[in-house]
């Protein structure tokens, strides 16, 4: 078993990277041809604006939130600031059909859904009648989406911007987060990932942030990555293995492939 130490959430180790790694590079993505890049403290800042403003819209602990798209900065960073909050993300393959979804969404009682883009959202609100308990909607690219109802809809850019004010009119607010992170706990529910259901019904499985902690931090030692090293993360691994390496080290992960010069 890995040694997770008093760093046995993934929380706990986002904001040890930001201490140690502050300007290293943790996330590089590829938007309109250009690579941009954050680094830890970026990306701590924002998770950390991001999960006050999920709990201003109400997440709490316990709740689960869905995630459903494909690669993009926005969808990790989600799962990042619901654990921050000890909600519990749930990962959805971005081709699941509408039926498939419903079910998920239903079975795991999701209050939130973080879409990545029109078409996410198009399939969200086609199931909603049967997510009795769905809340809001969050979404990331706002393309074709200007003339829906947004009385349960908004920008993930906004909600970010939402907690940015309220940490800024709040000294206080930065602590508590941090203080719900510290007092999180390994035994906590980390993640649910679903199967895929070839066999029968598609069934949750429940992962404690110590479990997944110590699965990848021995991945890390097997494999012998260093700071030094690129990591690709792939769509289809949302939440499955490439997820809790985002922060288990200071090795910088990119989305959609690795640029010529490094």
């Amino acid at each position: 078993m890995a040694d997770g130490g008093s760093f046995d959430t993934f929380p706990k180790l986002l904001l040890r990277n930001a201490a140690q790694f502050s300007s290293r590079p943790a996330f590089r993505h590829k938007d309109l041809g250009i690579w941009q890049t954050w680094t830890w403290t970026q990306v701590t800042e924002i998770v950390r604006a991001y999960a006050a403003g999920l709990q201003r819209l109400g997440l709490q602990a316990g709740d689960t939130i869905a995630i459903v798209g494909s690669n993009r900065p926005k969808l990790y960073w989600t799962v990042m600031a619901a654990q921050a909050l000890r909600a519990i993300p749930v990962p959805v393959y971005s081709d699941a059909v509408a039926d498939e979804l419903a079910y998920v969404l239903a079975h795991a009682d999701v209050k939130f859904v973080a879409a990545q883009d029109q078409e996410q959202v198009d399939k969200v609100l086609s199931v909603s009648d049967r997510v009795p308990h769905l809340r809001k909607i969050v979404y990331d690219e706002p393309r074709g989406l200007r003339d829906y109802d947004h009385s349960r809809l908004i920008a993930i850019h906004d909600v970010i911007e939402d907690g940015r004010a309220a940490l800024a009119a709040n000294a206080a607010l930065g602590g508590q987060i941090d203080e719900i992170i510290w007092q999180s706990e390994g035994s906590d529910i980390s993640i649910i990932l679903y199967t895929s259901g070839t066999t029968g019904a598609s069934k949750g499985v429940m992962l404690s942030a110590r479990g997944c902690i110590d699965a990848v931090t021995d991945t890390v030692r097997f494999d012998r990555l260093t700071d030094s090293d690129v990591a690709l993360l792939s769509a289809a691994r949302l939440g499955g293995r490439s997820l809790p390496q985002l922060c288990t080290g200071p090795c910088r992960w990119f989305l959609h492939g690795v640029p010529r010069e490094q």
